[in-house]
C-alpha cells in the first residue's frame, strides 16, 4: 500500500465521497429556482469557493472499500492521481465554503439578501438623481 493511500484511510478518504460539478452562476430568480431544486434532494448541496459555483453531490466511490482504502489504486482515474495529501481537508468534519447552501431556505435567504441590496443601490441612485435635478433646477 503506498504512503498515500495509508494517509487517506487515516483521514477518513473524506475526498472519495463525494464529487462535485461546476455551475453556472446565478444570475436571476430562475437561475435560483434551479439551484431550490437542486438541493431539495438529499446528499445535494450547492456552494460557492475561489473556484466559483459548484454542486457537490455526497456519495461514496464505488471502489472504496471499508477500511477507507482504493479498491482500485493502481488504476484510479486521473483526478484521483492528481489529487494529492496536500490537498486534503485531513479528515476535517466541515468543509470551509464562502457559502453553502443545504436546503432551499437557505437559497431563500441569501437570494433576499441580495435582492435587498439591489434595492438599496438602485433607492440611491434614484436619490442622488432627484438631489442633482433638484440642484439644476
Amino acid at each position: 500500500m503506498g504512503g498515500d493511500m495509508k494517509k487517506c484511510q487515516e483521514c477518513g478518504a473524506k475526498c472519495c465521497k463525494y464529487v462535485t460539478i461546476p455551475l453556472v452562476p446565478p444570475e436571476d430568480d430562475d437561475d435560483f429556482d434551479n439551484f431550490k431544486w437542486i438541493v431539495c434532494h438529499q446528499g445535494v448541496s450547492i456552494f460557492f469557493d475561489e473556484s466559483g459555483w459548484n454542486v457537490m453531490v455526497e456519495t461514496p466511490c464505488r471502489y472504496l472499500k471499508s477500511d477507507n482504502s482504493c479498491g482500485i489504486y493502481k488504476n484510479r482515474p486521473g483526478v484521483c492521481r492528481h489529487y494529492t495529501y496536500e490537498d486534503c481537508a485531513n479528515g476535517s468534519d466541515e468543509f470551509e465554503f464562502e457559502i453553502w447552501f443545504k436546503s432551499p431556505e437557505e437559497i431563500e435567504t441569501y437570494q433576499k439578501q441580495l435582492n435587498l441590496k439591489k434595492k438599496s443601490k438602485k433607492e440611491s441612485k434614484k436619490k442622488s438623481k432627484k438631489k442633482k435635478n433638484k440642484e439644476m433646477n
